[in-house]
């Protein structure tokens, strides 16, 4: 799930829950935007984390993850063998859980 949609879907969740009274609908803004600004602050964090890792392990998880590439597209994009791009992409994943 991207990150702006978790709170997309917590606003709708509420907005089922409260219906359209004026006093719930301000509640609602609030907390819309205290989950977007939540969900910024998160985005930045993994953005920062992914720009501290090495190519090509950047390159693999950026396409996977935040242009949702699939391995065939990113192995011919990157110019590695489909099982390359693979090991690859494990590595990365291991990188980025350590950092």
């Amino acid at each position: 799930m991207l990150l702006f949609q978790k709170p997309l879907l917590e606003v709708i969740r509420l907005l089922i829950k409260f219906g359209t009274n004026a006093s719930a609908m301000a509640d609602l803004a609030t907390k819309y935007v205290e989950l977007w600004l939540e969900a910024e602050k998160e985005q930045f964090k993994l953005s920062e984390k992914l720009y501290s890792i090495d190519e090509p392990y950047r390159s693999i998880l950026y396409l996977r993850y935040v242009r949702n590439e699939t391995f065939e597209h990113i192995s011919e994009e990157l110019h590695y063998s489909y099982r390359q791009t693979i090991r690859i992409h494990g590595q990365a994943l291991k990188l980025f859980s350590e950092k």
